[in-house]
């Protein structure tokens, strides 16, 4: 016979790394962050991998339009302009009006 499962109740003070792949609306990453504070998990930070963006909805607009206009470059980040050293990809410093 096999003894029926203990749950070891919640650890104190424990946190979670919880990692999503994809971001939408956010509810998929909510719902588990939600239940892992059930669990009684005390602290949950969530890392997104990706982002998806609706074109057509309007505070999504500039970064759209920002990501769109250019060709893509693996060394600039598209939401802060700069490349992975921390100063302005040589494409935003080559735009006009940029130095």
């Amino acid at each position: 016979m096999v003894p029926p499962r203990r749950d070891p109740g919640p650890r104190p003070q424990t946190a979670v790394l919880l990692v999503d792949d994809t971001w939408v609306s956010g509810a998929r990453a909510q719902s588990a962050a939600h239940r892992l504070k059930q669990a009684g998990a005390h602290k949950v930070v969530t890392v997104v991998l990706a982002r998806q963006l609706e074109p057509s909805f309007p505070p999504a607009q500039p970064l759209v339009n920002r990501i769109t206009r250019d060709p893509f470059d693996p060394t600039t980040c598209a939401v802060h302009e700069e490349d992975a050293a921390g100063g302005p990809s040589v494409a935003v410093a080559d735009r006009p009006g940029r130095s």
